[in-house]
């Protein structure tokens, strides 16, 4: 089975158009070429409303398996991706974030201030990254694996 997957960049300034969003098209050809359908790709601002009902939309009417967030998981105030994620989703999965941290604290000891979370509803998994392509690039590398343990068991009729 091809999942389909989704980008969704948080980001004031890309939503803007002030900013070019090399972390979303990265993540993008990352996902593609690790043989997802990516049948999404958008950039929103940094507001828990518009963050919480875009997941709930990726989710619940669009049916995409793999939703995957870049941006808002930071210390400033407009950073509330993981709190829009935490309003949507049934189960966390706190390994992945914990991964990405722990992983790229090798190349960027701010990794550590990430607030990220990883969950699923119903039959989607959603993934909060960073913003910081670096930390996205070896990130994915660590945890682009488990996504299809995980997507293989939640999408699975019991």
């Amino acid at each position: 089975m091809q999942y389909k997957a989704a980008v969704i960049t948080v980001s004031n300034k890309c939503a803007l158009g002030e900013r070019s969003d090399t972390t979303g098209n990265y993540m993008v050809g990352m996902l593609t070429v690790a043989g997802y359908k990516v049948v999404k790709r958008i950039t929103i601002p940094d507001d828990e409303e518009v963050i919480y009902n875009e997941l709930i939309k990726s989710c619940d009417e669009e049916n995409i398996h793999l939703i995957i967030t870049t941006g808002g998981t930071g210390l400033i105030p407009t950073d509330v991706t993981p709190e829009a994620t935490k309003r949507v989703i049934e189960k966390e999965i706190p390994g992945f974030n914990e991964a990405v941290r722990i992983h790229c604290l090798k190349t960027t000891e701010r990794s550590i201030l990430s607030r990220g979370i990883s969950g699923m509803r119903k039959k989607s998994l959603i993934i909060n990254l960073p913003s910081k392509l670096i930390t996205v690039e070896e990130g994915l590398d660590v945890i682009l694996p488990s996504i299809k343990s995980a997507l293989d068991t939640i999408t699975k009729d019991y």
